[in-house]
């Protein structure tokens, strides 16, 4: 799921859910690997959350396959 919020003086933010296949057993991130810097979110708790600060949702959160 993939959300975008934005906060006072226009400052915006991209927020990401990834969701990993149910049969995936352990993950040994290195830094090399795509994807190692991001931080995984669960986007509607955090668009909840962020809404305290001033940040409002510019859309609808959108579902990723």
């Amino acid at each position: 799921m993939v959300a975008y919020v934005e906060g006072p003086g226009g400052h915006r933010v991209e927020l990401i859910e990834y969701f990993s296949p149910a049969d995936r057993g352990k993950v040994e991130s290195r830094p090399c690997d795509n994807g190692f810097a991001h931080l995984p979110y669960d986007v509607d708790a955090a668009v909840a959350a962020s809404a305290a600060y001033g940040f409002r949702p510019l859309g609808t959160p959108v579902g990723i396959d």
